[in-house]
């Protein structure tokens, strides 16, 4: 990497500061994150030598990051929809009833796991399984940090594994790869933290065994929502149309649809399938209103907000070169594939410490350091899977971040009493980090050292 002038290095650190600093009285004075983005944004144009450079620049990545805002609201209008007709009410029922007599944190741990793979996103599978397992905790005297962390373990390994997770489809945007062909390099790094996890998770969890009184809720959600297979459907058609490789906002689409045309089959209004997309599903039944709720448009609002601001950030800071400044400690002693690996993953660490966005975290790191794996003849899938396994991972360990603050909303458990019961999600940081680069399996062949390739 080439030798950064002082005065570039000194504009990157208040840029780096004044965002640190915005973010921090952004979460501090509970303030949306894009504002604090966007004064960034403002202070980055300000200092920018290169303003004439930076429209194109901004634009092109917009235009990268299309589809994943585009899933982004596909995904904020289809969860309520399938909420409301009933579709996930039905999968959690016909589940929940399955945990009978099984060991309460491995069913969390579990059940997270493949919900988080259904909806792609660790915050609404959160929202639909905290209720249901903290009643259940409480019955059971179990450490609500404990019951959180395995919940955690579960819900983040389909928020960057899914088809549906916006963190593998930005990150395979900016890297210009297919996210289907780097989900089979995400599962395979998961095996070994994942049935370690298990492990754990049923170990610890012997005392604490699911009995059918516990789930009194069900006999009510199937009441209520008149609970039949055939509501599946939406769930069904998202899992054959994703295996025959349909494009994911297609299929998204049609569920949707799906799902809508259930709800008025049901006899809802066309006003109800509104406002579900746009404030989400909530109920007012005394019982399920605190278990069965999911957010809509408007909430994602918030988080589109960051993403786009994220990239006039990052095509300013691109404009006058600055993201170098930024990279330049993790990439400059750089001498194998291994080398490479590791510090992308810490790269993406720091980032998402600094920023507090997984739109960001993926951004810098897959847009800069992909000519990085180029030169070194290491495919590209492996840098998004140091982008997702750390820094797209971690993001609900930091208290400061989105996630976690949303998460202690949630639960009332703060970051730093779960954490240490976040065993899928530190292993698999530290076995990204640590071992797998070094690790032959995940070495890729061709990998050439700088020495070979000058």
């Amino acid at each position: 990497m080439t030798l950064i002038e002082p005065k570039k290095k000194r504009k990157a650190y208040i840029v780096i500061s004044g965002l640190i600093i915005s973010v921090t009285l952004a979460i501090s004075l509970d303030v949306p994150l894009y504002f604090a983005i966007l004064s960034t944004v403002i202070l980055a144009y300000t200092l920018s030598t290169h303003k004439a450079d930076v429209p194109e620049l901004v634009l092109h990545n917009l235009i990268a990051i299309r589809k994943t805002v585009i899933l982004l609201f596909l995904i904020s209008i289809t969860l309520p929809l399938m909420m409301g007709c009933g579709a996930l009410p039905t999968f959690i029922v016909h589940f929940s009833e399955m945990m009978i007599g099984q060991n309460l944190l491995l069913a969390a741990f579990v059940l997270a796991t493949l919900l988080s793979m259904l909806l792609g996103t660790a915050i609404g599978t959160l929202t639909i399984l905290i209720p249901l397992f903290m009643s259940l905790a409480f019955q059971m005297d179990i450490a609500l940090p404990l019951l959180t962390g395995a919940l955690l373990s579960g819900a983040y390994f389909g928020d960057r594994t899914s088809p549906l997770a916006s963190g593998l489809h930005l990150a395979s945007s900016v890297t210009h790869t297919d996210f289907r062909k780097n989900m089979p390099l995400l599962l395979k790094s998961s095996i070994i933290p994942y049935v370690i996890t298990l492990i754990i998770f049923y170990m610890m969890g012997k005392p604490f065994i699911i009995d059918a009184q516990m789930l009194i809720q069900n006999t009510v959600i199937a009441t209520v929502f008149g609970i039949k297979f055939y509501l599946l459907l939406p769930l069904i058609m998202m899992i054959l149309l994703l295996i025959f490789k349909v494009p994911i906002n297609r299929v998204l689409t049609l569920v949707a649809i799906t799902s809508a045309f259930l709800l008025y089959a049901k006899g809802a209004a066309t006003r109800e399938l509104v406002d579900y997309m746009l404030y989400g599903y909530h109920t007012d039944h005394l019982i399920l209103g605190s278990m069965l709720k999911t957010t809509g448009l408007f909430s994602m609002v918030n988080v589109l907000l960051v993403i786009l601001l994220s990239a006039c950030l990052n095509g300013i800071l691109e404009a006058d070169l600055l993201i170098d400044v930024i990279i330049e400690p993790f990439m400059k002693n750089v001498k194998t594939e291994a080398q490479l690996i590791r510090n992308t993953a810490l790269l993406g660490l720091v980032l998402s410490m600094i920023t507090c966005s997984q739109a960001m975290t993926a951004m810098i790191t897959g847009k800069y350091l992909k000519d990085k794996y180029d030169a070194f003849q290491v495919p590209r899938s492996l840098l998004v899977m140091a982008i997702a396994n750390v820094g797209l991972n971690v993001v609900g360990l930091i208290p400061w971040n989105v996630n976690g603050l949303v998460i202690k909303q949630l639960t009332g458990i703060s970051a730093v009493q779960y954490v240490p019961f976040t065993f899928f999600l530190t292993l698999l940081s530290l076995f990204t980090i640590l071992i797998y680069p070094f690790w032959r399996p995940f070495m890729h062949k061709s990998a050439k050292t700088i020495k070979e390739i000058t």
